[in-house]
């Protein structure tokens, strides 16, 4: 299990930008299709994705109540900065704990839940990092395909999920297990609405039977379509894009075309005339708290573009460890007032989206602001009210996670890194972060004709409401999905449309739910133990028969060498880590010498300490980084060679004043000149040898 959610969400996202130019209802129908690439949408899975359309999501966000015209009540000052810093300590919980490299190497992408069971843990990494649980259903069927997981297994793990009820009859047609296991077994068409529409319009899928479905299943099908063409003669089958069937088409041959397809579109227009009037199960509530979500949803621009490269490149710079030749001014007063120094001067060199923050930084100065109510005036002014909050800070500081993981580090571990922060840091991130969002908001406002003239004087809430309101369209759920998943599974498991037309509202309901409840995640981690499950039995049974194929010689040779090794003393010994990566090299050496003895421990040997070397300048934690060390141990040279030692460090000295001036003077123009002059002349021996094996070949 490998989770990687990108520092920026950017890199997923850059195929959605071609859409800019198209009109806004098509765009939000492709980025829908594409839902499936989480790690742009890290805040936003597929099942909510999916569950309700687009712009009823927007919508429903936008009537959040807005702060201008419901004033919260007077809320005193301690206690709300008592609730932003705890705001502030959730969200931490979710960012990268990775530390510095030379320090300690593991992290554990989810550590914020390593308490929870596994399949809760990887379902709370997709709600909140956007990255897959479980590898895609698609290829898990191919897996299947080859072998890998066997239908059998498949049932075991559905009667071990769900002990009680799996033979309770649903509407009366077919018992729980039968439709979960058409659903595992088959293969149906899944996805958008806007997906299964193409799907519908383009394919044969409403004018041939699902592959799936059995010859028995066929006819009866068949067979009780022509009954309900008997009944109701003047019934008519109606759908947008398709051909009328012919009215004649009872006397042709049952093996014919139109007699299949007529069919197949009566229990399909059944289907999709029962979801409509069925109760609709309750659907989770859309999880789009960002203003950047909306923007980027209605009108395919994304302002984490602008602000993840304006902010990379300050906070890089920012918690440099020495590397840089210079220091940013008043760095040791905080993120925000350094952030003020440089920025509090208005500049013509300055991107067109960043010339107001000179005039916002004075104003806040000039109020005498703190960063807390920084903070409260970003959130206000964007319409977050107290309920969001909370959930609106953690994907604001995810969506730069990376950077803001490496800032809560350096506040929180400051005995591991030479130049740590002082406590507020990522408070102070937060604040410049939410400060430059409302910044890009405005700046889009002006290219946006709706609010182009508003856009130097609304409130931020009010220009996002317009912005996604001038591109607004209603739609009014289809419930194309439910259909489909049932119209699909009524083929496989030969619902008729006698069986169909029979039903009452509460049986249809029952219905639905049951085909939403195993919904694809559900699905996914079913195949997921089912594949383990395959796995671990095929090892193990790979393990015995070789043990099983071992001749007696063999074996009776093996027993007597290690029985004339118990006397005498192992060839070595060796002690390591008590790790996966370690375990194997072990495993190896007990393998190649059986004389040998390993063991394994702790890598820092239980001993949570400061080390410095007599070579080392500072002093580095050995041990986890969830460890504090509680012991400093520095190494000296003995006396006798304490003058060599001198001389060395001398020696050691002029060489890192030397280095540090290469490397600060070749990044001014005339040292980047002359570098690059001189790197060139390092593919000459490149050159050399490739011409040399060409001449040999």
């Amino acid at each position: 299990m490998g989770f990687h959610v990108a520092n920026t969400g950017i890199e997923a996202e850059l195929q959605f930008y071609e859409l800019r130019d198209a009109n806004w209802h098509n765009a939000c129908n492709c980025l829908e299709t594409s839902f499936t690439r989480l790690a742009g949408f890290p805040y936003l899975n597929r099942e909510e994705a999916t569950s309700i359309p687009l712009s009823h999501r927007i919508m429903q966000t936008l009537q959040a109540p807005d702060p201008t015209n419901h004033p919260a009540p007077a809320i005193e000052v301690d206690q709300y900065d008592h609730r932003l810093d705890q705001w502030i300590r959730d969200a931490a919980k979710y960012l990268p704990a990775q530390g510095p490299i030379d320090v300690f190497v593991h992290h554990n992408t989810l550590h914020a839940f390593q308490n929870r069971p596994f399949h809760e843990a990887v379902k709370l990494g997709l709600d909140c990092y956007g990255a897959q649980p479980y590898l895609s259903e698609n290829v898990f069927r191919e897996l299947r395909n080859q072998g890998q997981i066997s239908d059998l297994t498949i049932e075991k793990v559905i009667e071990r999920d769900e002990t009680e009820g799996l033979e309770d009859i649903i509407a009366g047609l077919s018992t729980r297990k039968q439709i979960r296991l058409a659903l595992m077994r088959h293969a149906f068409h899944s996805g958008p609405e806007a997906e299964l529409k193409w799907i519908i319009t383009e394919t044969n899928a409403l004018t041939e039977f699902h592959p799936s479905v059995s010859s028995q299943n066929r006819n009866k099908i068949l067979d009780a379509a022509a009954i309900h063409r008997s009944q109701y003669p003047e019934y008519e089958l109606t759908q947008p894009g398709l051909p009328d069937i012919d009215k004649d088409w009872v006397s042709k041959p049952r093996d014919s075309m139109e007699v299949e397809s007529y069919a197949v579109r009566l229990l399909w227009q059944q289907c999709r005339h029962a979801v409509r009037i069925a109760s609709q199960p309750k659907r989770q509530a859309s999880k789009l708290v960002r203003p950047r979500c909306l923007l980027f949803h209605a009108l395919g621009h994304d302002i984490d573009r602008v602000v993840n490269d304006f902010l990379i490149r300050f906070t890089s710079a920012f918690v440099d460890q020495g590397y840089s030749s210079t220091t940013l001014p008043n760095r040791d007063q905080g993120f925000f007032e350094c952030f003020k120094t440089i920025y509090r001067a208005p500049s013509w060199t300055i991107d067109r989206w960043l010339r107001p923050l000179s005039q916002w930084i004075r104003k806040h100065e000039n109020s005498g602001a703190t960063t807390n109510e920084i903070i409260y005036d970003s959130l206000r002014d964007l319409g977050i009210d107290d309920g969001n909050a909370s959930l609106f800070v953690r994907q604001t500081l995810l969506s730069l996670g990376g950077w803001a993981g490496i800032v809560c580090q350096l506040e929180s571990r400051q005995h591991a890194v030479v130049h740590p922060l002082d406590s507020g840091a990522l408070r102070d991130f937060l604040a410049v972060r939410l400060m430059l969002e409302r910044l890009a908001i405005i700046d889009l406002a002006h290219s946006v004709p709706a609010t182009t003239n508003k856009a130097s004087r609304a409130p931020t809430h009010e220009l996002i409401k317009a912005m996604v309101g001038a591109r607004y369209v209603s739609e009014e759920s289809t419930c194309l999905r439910d259909t489909f998943h049932l119209f699909q599974l009524a083929q496989t498991l030969g619902w008729t449309s006698l069986d169909l037309e029979s039903l009452n509202h509460e049986e249809w309901q029952a219905l639905v739910e049951e085909v939403n409840r195993f919904d694809e995640l559900h699905r996914r981690r079913i195949f997921q133990d089912a594949w383990e499950s395959d796995f671990r039995r095929r090892t193990l049974s790979a393990i015995r028969q070789h043990a099983a194929n071992s001749s007696e010689i063999i074996r009776g040779q093996r027993n007597k060498s290690r029985a004339n090794l118990t006397d005498q003393r192992p060839s070595f010994q060796i002690i390591t880590c008590i790790d996966d990566r370690e375990e194997s090299f072990r495993r190896h050496l007990e393998e190649t010498d059986p004389g040998c003895e390993t063991f394994g421990a702790a890598g820092f040997f239980a001993v949570a300490m400061y080390y410095r070397g007599s070579t080392d300048a500072f002093y580095k934690p050995l041990c986890p980084g969830v460890i504090t060390p509680a012991h400093y141990v520095q190494e000296h040279a003995s006396y006798t060679h304490e003058r060599l030692h001198e001389n060395h460090a001398k020696f050691r000295n002029r060489l890192g004043i030397a280095g540090h001036a290469f490397s600060a003077h070749s990044r001014n123009v005339i040292g980047g000149m002359i570098t690059g002059l001189a790197g060139g002349m390092a593919s000459v021996p490149l050159i050399a040898n490739h011409q040399t094996a060409v001449g040999a070949l």
